[in-house]
């Protein structure tokens, strides 16, 4: 465990590190990364390859103990969104749009710094858990975006209707 701590520990660390030139010498990196959306997309396309990395380990064991990966799958959506839910509770008096962005990131978003701090020294079902783990990390967002764009609709529907009844 204590390996784990050191490597999660270096891991962070060099990451605030990077930071201190990045900041410094922000002109320079101003073309790759200009703005906040740039930003987000390199983080989609590192969420990609955390997607295909943990495509890569599921297969396998999907194919030796499937009803063990469906358990494992079933858990860690519930525990996401349990976790997500009491975090959007909390938060609810914020408005539905800010209550549901905090509970979508109450998840568990850090499962990846500790699956790559781990680094190959999982035994199979530990690392099959938390690939398992990165699924409802990596679908949340669009299930979250399509249930306010149809909540929205709804809205505008219903407005637009008691408009028309006016």
């Amino acid at each position: 465990m204590a390996r784990l701590a050191e490597r999660l520990a270096l891991i962070v660390r060099a990451a605030a590190l990077l930071t201190v030139p990045a900041r410094r010498f922000r002109a320079w990196i101003a073309p790759v990364l200009p703005d906040g959306l740039a930003a987000a997309g390199i983080a989609v396309v590192g969420l990609v390859i955390v997607g295909l990395a943990m495509m890569n380990g599921l297969h396998a064991y999907w194919a030796a103990a499937p009803s063990t990966l469906a358990a494992f799958v079933g858990t860690a959506v519930l525990v996401n969104l349990g976790s997500g839910l009491a975090g959007a509770l909390l938060f609810s008096s914020w408005g539905l749009k800010d209550a549901l962005t905090v509970g979508l990131v109450s998840g568990n978003r850090n499962v990846t710094l500790a699956w790559a701090a781990a680094g190959a020294t999982l035994p199979p079902a530990t690392e099959a858990y938390m690939a398992a783990c990165v699924l409802p990390v990596l679908a949340l967002p669009l299930a979250m975006k399509t249930v306010l764009a149809l909540r929205a609709r709804r809205l505008d529907f219903a407005a637009r209707r008691l408009g028309n009844a006016a």
